[in-house]
């Protein structure tokens, strides 16, 4: 099992091959860079915590287009080619899992980073929650 640090946390990869599965443990406040996948279907399960995935357009990434908050039980799939960065709101656990439509090797150099990851300072409203 490959681990590896993070700006935004650690990922743990447990399963490589035609579909590749990893664990991510996130800290509240980071975020991945902007990036797409040219063959890779991207997939977030969140165990705990709390992320949004945003996805973008135009050519210099100046645009939401959607913005998707999940929760812990929740999922999305980001379909290859799509701009999108993951935002951690609430710290916990991720399940990212990565495939092909036509089951050959989900390869993690299949990855264009528009962006870099960092961590922000997570902003509470004056009741003490995190923003959604």
């Amino acid at each position: 099992m490959l681990e590896e640090e993070k700006v935004w946390g650690r990922v743990r990869h447990i399963f490589d091959g035609p579909i590749q599965v990893s664990i991510l443990s996130v800290n509240a406040g980071g975020f991945s860079s902007v990036h797409r996948h040219v063959r890779r279907f991207n997939h977030f399960l969140v165990v705990s915590g709390m992320i949004r995935v945003r996805l973008y357009s135009g050519s210099n990434h100046d645009h939401v287009t959607m913005t998707h908050k999940l929760y812990s039980g929740d999922s999305y799939t980001v379909r290859p080619g799509v701009l999108h960065k993951f935002e951690c709101v609430k710290s916990g656990q991720v399940v990212e899992t990565y495939w092909t439509e036509d089951g050959s090797p989900a390869e993690q150099e299949d990855i264009e980073r528009l962006t870099v990851s960092g961590m922000t300072e997570p902003v509470l409203h004056s009741t003490g929650a995190f923003p959604e």
